[in-house]
């Protein structure tokens, strides 16, 4: 049997040996954990109950909580742990490995097992069903304890979802396990203190929107985390993390952070943030601007779809090897052969239709030379045997003040009128083209120079810095 077919992975991630040689009562393998993984696990436990929420290692196996219990020290929240378990598994959630009965080992989980209204008379060591050695004997001197002391009470009113929600928020590490209280921190909305409560405590799902002050904190606890943390982060937290961002729809939020801010995020959560290697702040800017944006930005006409994230990716990575000067030569410009005629390449796009014409015009009605426009932003009208570019610049002056045109208004505006080098009025085909073009959804202003766009995204984000 080769490694590989010796491994199996759950449905958490977590991955498990198999022993042939070790056999169930159906005659399968025995899964057992690696003692390396499990380290990591009851580690991570250990972390969870020491600086998050409790609810977010209940799935792990009982094994590694086991382990939990019986080796590590007692730590404020191991008691809430404890009996959220004890609901879920009850006597699987009694005995260490060794056979002892872990209220033996750990008085502190005393109050929570008797609220949890657990066996009293269980057996101290496991199998031994004496009634001179159940663990009573341990538990009688902490009954009353449990049942008279505030602070007790308190924590266990919380648990059973009965204590004030004032009472619950002073110990919010206990009611955010409690779908109760959840639901209450929900109405309450996002001030700055509760916001607080939700994300040192890992627990996203009250928030219902990203905005600049909860996406800060988020991650600057994200980064707390992974530094402090870094068991419980890469078992179970970051993609806890990742999840809930994607729920919050972070891919909106993007386009509106600084550069390091996206940096940041990529080294947090990669998979969902997907950052090729070794881009500049204008990559990075143009990477994180919406996918049909960043496309019109790298000369490609949106019009016939939207490139691929590899094609992207490849284009950036060329804009970073050439720089901006070489780049905008490369996607800007009208071409033509050595007698006038054009040869169909327009930017980055090839139009067939535009080979052997005869260029009219070079600069549109301003004087503006047509190579500084972005390609997208160039709309050829084509004769018998000549071809006129108007620019996005010859057209928006008459467009109507509310920003929007309809057909019949383009046409007005495609005369002598207005654009008096025009050989004569345009095809509908042509009409229709521009139309689209110009109606495209894009959320950029339309109709800069190249280069100057390109370096201002550049310069604009420095000053984020």
């Amino acid at each position: 049997m080769s490694t590989q077919d010796c491994i199996v992975t759950d449905s958490s991630g977590i991955m498990y040996e198999k022993h042939p040689r070790r056999r169930n009562s159906l005659g399968d393998p025995c899964l057992e954990i690696p003692t390396s993984i499990m380290d990591s696990i009851v580690q991570a436990i250990h972390e969870c109950v020491s600086l998050s929420t409790i609810r977010h290692v209940l799935k792990l196996p009982i094994t590694a909580l086991i382990i939990y219990f019986s080796t590590y020290p007692f730590y404020r929240g191991a008691d809430t742990l404890y009996y959220f378990l004890l609901k879920k598994h009850g006597r699987d959630m009694y005995y260490a490995q060794d056979g002892r009965h872990l209220i033996t080992i750990r008085h502190e989980l005393i109050g929570v097992y008797i609220l949890a209204e657990q066996d009293l008379k269980a057996p101290k060591m496991l199998n031994d069903n004496s009634d001179d050695d159940s663990i009573y004997s341990v538990l009688k001197p902490y009954i009353d304890r449990t049942v008279t002391c505030p602070r007790y009470q308190l924590r266990n009113s919380i648990i059973l979802g009965e204590a004030s929600f004032d009472d619950a928020i002073g110990i919010s590490s206990i009611a955010l396990n409690i779908p109760i209280y959840q639901e209450l921190f929900q109405r309450i909305g996002n001030n700055t203190t509760i916001l607080r409560s939700f994300t040192d405590n890992d627990c996203l799902e009250p928030i219902h929107t990203l905005n600049d002050a909860n996406l800060k904190v988020i991650m600057m606890r994200m980064a707390t985390i992974k530094g402090l943390l870094p068991n419980l982060w890469n078992l179970i937290l970051k993609d806890y993390y990742s999840q809930q961002l994607l729920r919050l729809r972070i891919h909106d939020y993007l386009p509106t952070l600084a550069t390091r801010e996206l940096i940041s995020l990529d080294s947090l959560i990669p998979a969902i943030i997907l950052l090729p290697s070794d881009l500049s702040t204008l990559g990075v800017r143009l990477w994180f601007s919406s996918r049909r944006d960043r496309a019109y930005l790298l000369g490609f006409d949106v019009t016939d779809g939207i490139p691929a994230d590899s094609v992207i990716s490849e284009r950036l990575q060329h804009l970073e090897r050439v720089g901006i000067e070489h780049y905008t030569n490369d996607i800007t410009g009208v071409h033509v052969d050595n007698t006038g005629t054009l040869t169909g390449i327009i930017g980055m796009a090839f139009y067939p239709h535009l080979i052997g014409k005869k260029l009219v015009n070079t600069r549109d009605v301003f004087g503006t030379a047509l190579n500084v426009y972005f390609p997208f932003d160039l709309f050829p009208i084509v004769g018998d045997d000549w071809t006129y570019i108007i620019s996005w610049q010859d057209i928006i002056p008459h467009i109507r003040n509310d920003g929007t045109i309809t057909h019949e208004h383009l046409r007005n505006i495609l005369t002598q009128e207005h654009i008096p080098a025009l050989p004569e009025v345009p095809s509908e085909k042509d009409i229709e083209h521009i139309y689209e073009q110009l109606t495209c959804p894009l959320k950029i202003v339309r109709g800069t120079h190249v280069r100057n766009r390109l370096v201002e995204i550049m310069c604009h984000d420095m000053l984020n810095f």
